[in-house]
């Protein structure tokens, strides 16, 4: 249960990343899109990882 809760603080702060990578950005257009796209990639990746994580973790309880 940790995992999971410590999965959505990771999937939030690289949300509010991207926003902020939007909203700020970096000294060139470029570059404030790539942050921007890197911080959703991230968020991206960490949703799917827990999705597949808890649906592991209830084909494991169904099984026991």
């Amino acid at each position: 249960k940790i995992s999971i809760i410590i999965a959505l603080i990771g999937i939030v702060v690289s949300l509010l990343a991207a926003g902020l990578f939007m909203v700020r950005g970096g000294p060139t257009e470029q570059e404030k899109a790539k942050r921007m796209a890197n911080a959703l990639t991230w968020r991206i990746g960490l949703s799917v990882a827990l999705f597949l994580s808890i649906i592991f973790m209830d084909m494991i309880s169904a099984k026991g």
